[in-house]
């Protein structure tokens, strides 16, 4: 079982997340304090996903709780807490780290999405405090900037929601608010990798998936009218982040009714494209004038 002992640093370099690419535009304080507030979040969501008993996985989910309040009190116990305490230092608060357990719980009990507004509560305990972190480490705090992250946090959760569809199946969880699956005549079972469809099936599914993708477009559409442009530089990395999901949506909307078949990733053509695009309309475009290393992410 998962447990708060981990080493913050080995857990980013044996990632492979898509958000990689934007580490290396911070300092390298920042830098460590992301790679913490990364390595939490995977290590509390691969508790909802390890084997065993739900009684074990509840246990683990207490464990980080314990060294939360222990990061918080000034006194942590493990590398993951030392680097969560040098978080916090810069602006990551406690409620969007507890937020993401209360995500991974809502994981563990296998609940249902009735409405798409169900979902969004969701997106905003596992997503949006993320985002609301990241923007904290970035050095770009404000009422502003925390509207972006949460938008920018949705739009990246129901672009993993899709990406996922199929897995997710697998571990008997179905992200897609049953509204929706009803106003599209799709049934659950339609999810499920390796099913042979009909061409109704496959129909119904596709035209899901679409309506799916732009609701995602929407959120990207409204992250880009939320960027604050004071921070602009500032939030770089958080901008980076977002383009690599554009081009991951983009991928899975051409695969279309096959999604549930696939694993679908953001190659390293891809990343270092969006990237360089990203760094050339934000790190080279105008912005507000700074003293020197004020704007530095």
């Amino acid at each position: 079982m998962v447990e708060p002992s981990l080493d913050p640093a080995r857990v980013t370099r044996s990632s492979r997340s898509s958000f990689l690419p934007a580490f290396f535009f911070l300092s390298r304080p920042k830098r460590e304090a992301l790679e913490s507030v990364y390595a939490f979040c995977r290590a509390v969501d691969d508790v909802a996903d390890a084997p065993g008993e739900q009684g074990d996985r509840e246990a683990a989910l207490e464990a980080f709780e314990q060294e939360l309040d222990r990061v918080f009190g000034g006194e942590p116990l493990t590398p993951l807490g030392r680097g969560l305490a040098r978080a916090a230092a810069l602006g990551v608060a406690k409620e969007d780290l507890q937020a993401v357990i209360q995500g991974c719980r809502m994981d563990l009990t296998g609940r249902r999405y009735r409405t798409f507004r169900d979902l969004e509560e969701y997106c905003d305990k596992v997503a949006s405090s993320v985002g609301r972190m990241c923007v904290a480490v970035f050095g770009a705090a404000g009422p502003a900037a925390r509207k972006y992250a949460g938008a920018t946090g949705t739009a990246l959760q129901l672009t993993n929601i899709l990406r996922d569809v199929g897995e997710d199946y697998r571990r008997g969880r179905v992200y897609l608010p049953e509204e929706d699956l009803e106003a599209f005549g799709v049934e659950r079972a339609w999810l499920a990798p390796g099913r042979e469809r009909t061409a109704a099936e496959r129909e119904a599914l596709e035209s899901l998936f679409r309506f799916q993708v732009e609701r995602a477009r929407r959120f990207y559409a409204s992250s880009d009218a939320l960027l604050p442009r004071e921070a602009r530089r500032r939030l770089l990395p958080g901008e980076i982040m977002k383009a690599v999901y554009r081009s991951l949506l983009a991928r899975i909307e051409r695969a279309g009714a096959d999604l549930p078949e696939r694993r679908i990733r953001a190659g390293w053509g891809a990343k270092a494209w969006a990237v360089l695009g990203t760094w050339l309309r934000i790190g080279l475009g105008p912005g507000p004038r700074t003293k020197p290393g004020e704007g530095e992410p």
